[in-house]
Order: structure tokens, then C-alpha cells, then sequence
């Protein structure tokens, strides 16, 4: 039995994750309040980001590309919004899955990998629409249209 730290009821220890850096081999908070206070952290942007961070980090060994990133450096690369659309990004995992304004870990050079200098936050909207195309197919796309809408309003 061992009391949580956090809700201050003694359960059982299976009730609390194992963790070898402490005396006890117990976390102080059990699994409840744990995972409660995990998805709270989520919700701020440090929490956002360090979802990021794992979550590139996974992509990088999936996707066998190089991977040099930390927090302290996506921290760095943080603002409030989208340096495409100049939208404010919406920071915090909230449970909801796709929303245009969320920030989104654009590799630049995807081949390049998730390392310093080749990745910035756009929006996911603005991600979305490069998430496939290359420099060349995005410029005759916004040619056309340049073109189109031009002809249409000269009629």
C-alpha cells in the first residue's frame, strides 16, 4: 500500500507506476492523478511541444531520417502564430484532432530530417496545402489562379 501524493489516498501499489529512480520503486502519484496531470500538461503549449518533440522523434526513426532536436529548441521556434497566413496558432492539444490554426512541425527539406534549422511551425492548413506539392507545383498553382481570377474579373 502507499498513499498518493497528490489525491492522498493509500492504494495498493499496483496502482502507482513502477520507477526505478526512486527509493520507493514507485512514482509518488498514482496512475489516476498521473494521467490526469499528463493530459492537463498537454494542454499548455510546453506540454504541446513536448508532444512535438516525441512525436517527431518517432516519426525521424520510422522514417529513418536524421533527428536532432530538444524542447529548448522548439521553444525557440514558438510564436503565436503562422508566419504563412498570420493567423494565431492555437497551442495546447485539446482533443481535437484537426483544426486549420493548430501549429503544425513543418520539416523544410523534408529529406533532410527533424534537425535545428530545417524545421519551423506553420499552420496546419498552411501545411496541408505544401503537404505534398513541391516549390514548382505550389508557384503554377498560384499562377493559375493569379491568372484565372484575373480573366474573370476582366469580363
Amino acid at each position: 500500500m502507499r498513499n498518493c501524493k497528490s489525491c492522498n489516498i493509500t492504494k495498493p501499489l499496483s496502482d502507482f507506476f513502477k520507477n526505478k529512480t526512486r527509493k520507493s520503486g514507485y512514482q509518488s502519484c498514482c496512475k489516476v492523478c498521473s494521467n490526469k496531470q499528463t493530459k492537463n500538461y498537454k494542454k499548455t503549449k510546453n506540454g504541446h511541444l513536448s508532444s512535438y518533440l516525441s512525436d517527431s522523434k518517432q516519426r525521424a526513426k520510422e522514417k529513418n531520417i536524421p533527428f536532432d532536436l530538444d524542447l529548448e529548441y522548439l521553444v525557440s521556434l514558438a510564436s503565436n502564430q503562422c508566419p504563412i497566413f498570420k493567423t494565431p496558432f492555437m497551442w495546447g492539444r485539446t482533443g481535437v484532432g484537426y483544426h486549420p490554426e493548430r501549429p503544425s512541425l513543418d520539416r523544410i527539406i523534408p529529406e533532410l530530417g527533424y534537425v535545428k534549422g530545417n524545421v519551423v511551425f506553420i499552420s496546419m492548413r498552411a501545411n496541408s496545402i505544401k503537404q505534398d506539392a513541391t516549390e514548382q507545383e505550389l508557384y503554377l498553382v498560384a499562377d493559375w489562379l493569379y491568372k484565372i481570377k484575373k480573366e474573370k474579373h476582366a469580363t
